[in-house]
């Protein structure tokens, strides 16, 4: 055994109680700096892999979207997505459906943003089944026996409309509202006898200033009725009621009543043709306006009717990522989408969402123009930055704690060094080099860092195997560091790393390399003689 381990073992030997007291205290100093870093490191990458998967439980892994159809390729959008559907790994294809809409229950109205899922696919399902609130009973994604009418919620809007799994609710989306908008527009026409009788009384005059009677029948001609019925139809295509527009229709078909006869250009027409003419235009002018309203505004129950939507099941929502506070069938999203708005962006799920990129890269190549494809972790790009920039900032936040450690393991060999002058300066005029007083040092600050390190890695363990207990203690007291409502979990997530076990292995034992430079080079800044002299 070299001579600098025998008095590095001295030194912090448990004999020696004020040293050994000291050491352990830079043990304890070190292990709680090792600890506390393996520890966060730990939550984070689990709180970022749980954050992915509840991104992959609403996102489809891929987004095809349509920006413009370029009419002189050969390839059809149809041609387009059969070869999607057919290439490697591509599990499926179908519209990505995602608006606003109006929830209301008992009362209570929240506006909301939905999006379609595809239960049929066996993974989106499972995805979606490990995200439901497993403390809720009967919590499940998808009841085939209710059919499309059915939704999994958020507990944000569980909570915000006072429902439970089994309620109902009703849905009124944009389409509701559309099927509402002509109703609304007819009430505010004007009457269309008063913006059209100066015509139909001019249709009438030419046809009688032309009209003549012949063997009872009255002649007109063909080339003024045809005039006089492209006016009929200018004001059939204006904005009406249709008890209006139906009146316009029947002075249409009687103009076009006519019969041939021997000249070509002559239509015959009873002779009581003006007088069901005036029949006509009189039922316009005597219209009931506020009963046709009235009568119309009776089928609005029956054309804007809410859909009633049965919830199957609630899951944890987060703060930290925003999921849709509803999710439906595809087919049922599809039908509240807007009827203005078509589709332009399909959803496509494959095999393995971390191989996105590589199982898209050859269809990628192959988009026409006017269609770009985008992957879940573009999409949010964002939030992984944010988190990134979080690790970083955490991670430097708490290496500062490790260091401290370090420092003050330095600071108590610092102290053990002005005990021990004496003792240095006698074994260096006994002949001990430098190197051997400096490796003295350094043995000590390895085996603290070595036991520290294996302490804290230990400790480290144990409160990730027992985190929720510990945090059930914090919570007790008043100190959550980990909020359910906040992060939408039911547990603090904890995923171990190799990387994280290296990185604080390493900082830990660069940091305590670096802690007995300082003490060392002091305890060698004079010469045995000045050293023994001082004493």
């Amino acid at each position: 055994m070299s001579f600098s381990w025998i008095i590095a073992s001295r030194y912090l030997s448990p004999v020696r109680s004020i040293f050994s007291s000291l050491s352990a205290l830079a043990v304890i100093g070190v292990s709680l700096g090792v600890m506390i870093l393996f520890v966060v490191t730990a939550v984070m990458a689990g709180f970022e892999d749980e954050m992915k998967q509840r991104i992959l439980s609403f996102t489809p892994h891929a987004l095809l979207n349509e920006y413009w159809i370029d009419d002189t390729q050969n390839l059809s959008q149809e041609a387009l997505f059969n070869n999607i559907r057919e290439s490697k790994n591509v599990e499926s294809i179908y519209p990505y459906i995602e608006t606003f809409a109006l929830a209301r229950s008992a009362g209570d109205k929240h506006p909301i943003y939905f999006r379609g899922v595809d239960f049929a696919n066996p993974k989106q399902k499972a995805v979606l089944t490990a995200l439901l609130d497993a403390d809720i009973p009967d919590n499940q994604t998808y009841d085939p026996k209710l059919g499309l009418n059915q939704a999994i919620i958020s507990s944000k809007l569980a909570q915000n409309l006072s429902i439970s799994v089994g309620s109902k609710i009703e849905l009124l989306s944009w389409t509701h509202f559309e099927k509402l908008e002509p109703y609304y527009e007819t009430v505010s026409l004007a009457p269309l006898w008063k913006t059209s009788q100066s015509s139909l009384k001019e249709i009438k005059k030419q046809l009688q200033l032309q009209s003549t009677l012949k063997n009872q029948q009255l002649l007109l001609p063909l080339n003024l009725l045809k005039s006089s019925y492209n006016k009929l139809v200018d004001i059939y295509s204006q904005p009406a009621r249709e008890a209006e527009l139906q009146i316009i229709l029947n002075l249409l078909k009687l103009i076009n009543s006519g019969n041939n006869g021997s000249q070509a250009d002559i239509k015959y027409f009873p002779t009581n043709f003006f007088s069901d003419y005036d029949k006509l235009t009189n039922q316009l002018s005597t219209l009931d306006i506020e009963q046709a309203d009235l009568e119309k505004f009776k089928t609005i129950k029956q054309l804007a009717l809410p859909t009633q939507i049965h919830i199957t099941g609630i899951y944890r929502s987060s703060e930290s990522i925003q999921g849709p506070e509803l999710m439906l069938p595809i087919d049922l999203a599809y039908e509240l989408q807007s009827q203005n708005n078509s589709v332009k962006q399909w959803a496509i799920q494959v095999a393995d969402a971390y191989e996105v990129v590589d199982t898209l890269e050859p269809i990628n190549n192959q988009l026409p123009q006017g269609y770009v494809i985008q992957t879940w972790s573009e999409l949010y790009q964002w939030w992984f930055n944010l988190v990134a920039r979080e690790k970083t900032m955490m991670n430097l936040v708490l290496s500062l704690i490790t260091i401290g450690a370090a420092f003050s393991m330095a600071a108590i060999l610092f102290l053990q060094s002005i005990q021990k002058k004496r003792e240095i300066g006698i074994m260096l005029a006994l002949g001990a080099k430098p190197t051997q007083i400096m490796s003295i040092f350094w043995i000590q600050a390895i085996i603290i860092g070595i036991v520290g390190l294996g302490l804290g890695l230990g400790l480290g363990y144990l409160v990730i195997d027992q985190r929720d207990q510990v945090e059930l203690i914090l919570s007790s007291v008043g100190l959550d560091p980990f909020p359910q409502e906040l992060h939408g979990v039911s547990s603090i997530p904890a995923k171990i790393e190799r990387s994280s076990i290296v990185f604080v292995a390493l900082l830990s034992i660069i940091s305590c390399l670096l802690a007995p430079i300082l003490p060392a080079i002091i305890s060698l800044n004079k010469t045995p003689s000045q050293t023994l002299r001082d004493f």
